[in-house]
């Protein structure tokens, strides 16, 4: 596959930070080779619902042809977006008959004030396609007001909304009304990304683009491999150049209300990016994109500068979604994977533990018992969530936190310490992580970050009923749209059928990447 150039553009420091260019050809590599493996993976999964779209439908050809000439604009339906409304949002639903229960063959365009409003308020409500837990709507619509903020001028968050929630639309609808913009604003994001994202020109666009490329190839495209990694390599590409203009433009004096929506927007996106690096290495036997140790001890140190930054609550982080007295766990646990996998390969077995070949030592057992206290003596703490007014979210949080701890003492437990995945301490936190779903009844409302937990619990669970549950609980994740899920139900199912047999699991059949 012929990787995509971007025009080069010399790094140059000028008077005014916002005007400057952040982005050498080689560091959009991976974006372009991102882009290039997206399309045809669209075109592959899209050409059998192309061929069953109604005659009806083909008056889109008009406003095809009209987004294509002019696909690098602001979109002109912007200015139909409004601030997030939930009795808004459920009118306009039964009013448009999103699901398209009462009636078939019709289809939408962005150009519908209606539509172009619901198409906002859905994305909103269903907190950006269920990828990330995020403070209620009535106490801090930041996605809201940055995406409002910001639509107006970079062209890229208008096209992305529309095609990942015209994507979740056209998945639970009964007819293809929501097909046709979900096809055109992709074509035209990705023309955007190829042609704008390696010239972006300050801190803010840079920003936009940063987020908009996480929440695109966070959905359907995330079910294939090559591409969720190569996700991850180029918004660290991008991370990496953003930070220094972050780190000028954070400590410069007085910010306007454009560059503090910016900077947030920014944190936001990188602690996204921490978490996905995070559960990416503890998860998939080639990790993630940060191959550099010190570049990555670096980065999964980070705990964002403000309570907006990632939504520090309380010392609980609702992207990660564990108390940031775990992050010390976090990273000295990959750190030491890490570096064993530089060193020697690992095979995945069946019920002597999650990985194999750790041989036994004084160091390495006295390491995973020190660990073990430290994620204790977090577990027992109390959060202080006095802020928090949903009662809902702070038993989620709890339970959340509770639930990657257990999962944190699985894994060192048959790590570190070789403990069988059936002994009596592994499933006894097997049964607490399946414990913390009758908290987390509101699943679909909060989505991806009881994953990892999840997915661990489900390697170790034996066979019969405990099984149903957590495969339940994932299956439900990815049905609501968080289609990276898809990879753990797939991996889960394929982990049960040979263990169950006694057989081992090569890890070249093996390597997915989980959030």
């Amino acid at each position: 596959m012929e990787l995509k150039r971007f025009k080069k553009v010399k790094w140059k420091e000028q008077a005014n930070p916002f005007e400057t260019k952040v982005s050498p050809a080689n560091t959009f590599g991976f974006i372009g080779e991102l882009i290039d493996i997206y399309k045809e993976y669209s075109e592959e999964r899209n050409h059998g619902n192309v061929l069953k779209i109604d005659h009806q439908m083909l008056d889109c050809k008009a406003l095809d042809e009209a987004s294509m000439r002019n696909h690098l604009r602001v979109p002109e339906y912007v200015q139909h977006w409004k601030p997030y409304n939930k009795e808004r949002c459920d009118e306009l639903q039964e009013k448009l008959d999103a699901r398209g229960i009462r009636k078939g063959n019709l289809h939408f365009h962005e150009y519908d004030a209606e539509v172009q409003e619901f198409i906002f308020h859905y994305f909103i409500s269903t907190k950006a396609v269920y990828n990330f837990i995020l403070v209620p709507d009535d106490e801090d619509n930041c996605i809201s007001r940055w995406f409002l903020l910001f639509a107006p001028k970079y062209s890229i968050i208008g096209l992305v909304v529309n095609a990942i929630t015209c994507n979740l639309l056209d998945i639970r609808c009964s007819d293809n009304r929501w097909l046709c913009i979900m096809q055109r604003n992709m074509s035209a994001t990705l023309d955007n990304l190829s042609i704008r994202v390696g010239e972006c020109n300050s801190f803010a666009e840079m920003s936009c683009y940063l987020m908009s490329i996480m929440f695109l190839f966070s959905e359907r495209s995330a079910t294939n491999l090559d591409i969720w990694r190569l996700h991850l390599r180029g918004a660290h590409a991008i991370l990496e150049k953003c930070d220094t203009l972050y780190s000028y433009i954070s400590n410069s004096g007085e910010r306007d209300i454009q560059t503090e929506n910016a900077i947030h927007m920014f944190c936001f996106a990188k602690n996204w990016f921490v978490s996905s690096e995070t559960i990416a290495c503890l998860s998939a036997p080639n990790g993630g994109a940060v191959k550099n140790i010190s570049s990555l001890r670096k980065l999964l140190g980070y705990t964002g500068g403000s309570p907006e930054d990632g939504f520090l609550v309380g010392g609980f982080n609702l992207i990660k979604c564990y108390s940031q007295l775990l992050t010390p766990v976090f990273v000295e646990v990959i750190l030491f994977i890490i570096n064993f996998k530089s060193t020697t390969g690992i095979l995945l077995t069946g019920s002597e533990g999650i990985l194999q070949d750790l041989q036994y030592s004084e160091e390495l057992t006295s390491l995973g018992e020190n660990l073990l206290k430290k994620i204790q003596a977090v577990e027992t703490q109390e959060l202080d969530l006095l802020s928090i007014k949903d009662h809902v979210l702070r038993a989620y949080m709890k339970a959340c936190n509770r639930a990657y701890c257990c999962a944190l003492k699985i894994y060192i437990w048959s790590v570190f310490l070789g403990k069988s995945v059936y002994g009596i301490e592994v499933q006894r936190c097997v049964q607490t992580i399946e414990e913390q779903l009758v908290t987390m009844h509101e699943i679909m409302r909060f989505g991806l970050c009881i994953h990892w937990p999840l997915f661990i619990a489900a390697l170790c669970a034996p066979p019969g009923n405990q099984r149903k549950v957590l495969m339940g609980a994932l299956k439900s994740i990815s049905n609501n749209g968080t289609f990276v899920a898809q990879n753990t139900v797939n991996r889960v199912h394929s982990y049960w059928d040979i263990i169950d047999k006694g057989g081992m699991i090569q890890e070249k059949d093996f390597d997915s990447i989980t959030m």
